[in-house]
């Protein structure tokens, strides 16, 4: 993605907090108005999704959203974007920029469930 690097600590909490904060810069960067406007809470993003702004898919497409699932409650702490080899990236908030890119399989391992996978209708 030509987003990769791209910095997030002017994002919320100095970048910390900042995935859905990138993945709504890098929507617009190609053109595309997220629907769930300038909100950077990944739960309300994807309630907007599952309301009707997306399509659920059985697992990554490139350019698919991927919303991370843990045990929490609500069990969405964290969103990226599924890349042309099959790899997610997201921000990275050590880093401060969009940066962290891992098999899904990383991810799951991660955050201890499979990601969701959405299209934007």
């Amino acid at each position: 993605s030509r987003s990769r690097g791209m910095g997030t600590r002017g994002g919320p909490d100095g970048g910390n907090n900042a995935c859905l904060y990138s993945v709504n810069r890098v929507l617009r960067s190609a053109g595309i108005t997220p629907p769930w406007g300038n909100s950077v809470y990944v739960p309300n993003a994807r309630a907007v999704l599952a309301g009707g702004a997306g399509t659920r898919l059985s697992g990554p497409e490139p350019g698919a959203i991927a919303i991370m699932r843990d045990n929490g409650s609500p069990p969405y702490p964290h969103i990226g974007i599924v890349q042309r080899d099959g790899s997610i990236i997201s921000n990275s908030s050590s880093r401060g920029s969009f940066s962290w890119v891992a098999s899904p399989s990383s991810y799951s391992s991660y955050y201890g469930r499979t990601p969701e996978y959405w299209r934007l209708k």
